[in-house]
């Protein structure tokens, strides 16, 4: 998509950030939305156009 008014780029990008949790762990939803938040926020540091995920034990995916 263009985004010709932008000095950083000329295209609109994304980051995006999830988690995945099987069992008890699905029924926090405090620590799904906190896990997600995180992995949100990585991705945001690493730069435009990323996706990181990470799993129920915190490791990324």
């Amino acid at each position: 998509m263009p985004h010709e008014r932008s000095l950083a780029a000329s295209f609109v990008t994304i980051s995006a950030g999830g988690t995945v949790v099987n069992g008890d762990a699905a029924k926090l939803p405090e620590r799904l939305l906190r896990e997600a938040d995180s992995a949100l926020y990585y991705a945001k540091h690493g730069g435009r156009n990323r996706i990181h995920t990470t799993n129920e034990e915190g490791r990324s995916d």
